[in-house]
């Protein structure tokens, strides 16, 4: 499921994303009240400008991640809130900015809104691979250029954890939360044309949570396998 303040989802071939000189003004809110444990849990991508763009999850250890375009120029000011209630599990809970996940190019985009990420502290109100970021959650086979944030980034709640290798963009299912950039890469050292380069964070990043096997936290970029630059 994506949610976006201009565009939920664009799914797109090689090299046809485009997204530019967007802006979003209005604050999103999104409350989860879950699913029982045998249902399907879903996948939730939201992001102040576009939700997701490109195809859908690359695996961890991906050769064949493609740049499926470029978002840029946009802007975010509205505030955004992910409350959630009873267990994700499976599901990915993802939140950027501007973007929650693409699969291409990120350039001169701006955050100004506070980011919130809450749930519970037990098992049945628990994070799938959680990913937030100020500018952008997640990207696989792209740059991050020229953005930046100012707004307050914030996770709270339990995460489920997982096997590296079992999860998408960046290899985990580990929190992984930047005031900037979420997680950007694979677990493949085969992928590294990409980078972080001139992007800048001055709002504050904050995680409270419980029991989580990795917790990876960073001003700029939270895990990454790619240069991050002049940042």
């Amino acid at each position: 499921q994506t949610i976006g303040g201009v565009v939920g989802a664009f799914d797109a071939e090689a090299e046809t994303v485009a997204v530019e000189n967007c802006t979003n003004t209005g604050n999103i809110t999104f409350n989860f009240h879950g699913v029982s444990a045998d249902e399907l849990r879903p996948h939730m991508v939201i992001g102040g400008v576009c939700g997701l763009a490109g195809a859908e999850y690359v695996a961890a250890n991906s050769t064949e991640a493609v740049n499926n375009g470029t978002i840029s120029g946009c802007t975010n000011e509205g505030a955004l809130t992910f409350n959630y209630e009873g267990m994700i599990g499976g599901g990915y809970s993802i939140m950027g900015g501007v973007i929650g996940y693409i699969e291409g190019t990120v350039d001169a985009c701006n955050n100004y809104g506070a980011l919130n990420l809450i749930g519970g502290t037990d098992s049945a109100s628990s994070f799938g691979a959680p990913a937030l970021g100020g500018v952008v959650a997640a990207v696989v086979a792209g740059d991050v250029k020229g953005c930046s944030n100012t707004g307050v980034v914030h996770m709270q709640g339990k995460c489920q954890g997982g096997s590296d290798d079992a999860a998408y963009a960046g290899g985990m299912r580990h929190l992984c939360v930047g005031g900037v950039v979420g997680k950007i890469g694979t677990y493949n050292t085969e992928v590294t044309t990409y980078s972080v380069s001139d992007s800048k964070n001055s709002g504050a990043v904050s995680v409270k949570t419980g029991a989580t096997p990795i917790v990876h936290v960073g001003g700029i970029v939270g895990w990454t396998s790619v240069p991050v630059n002049g940042s």
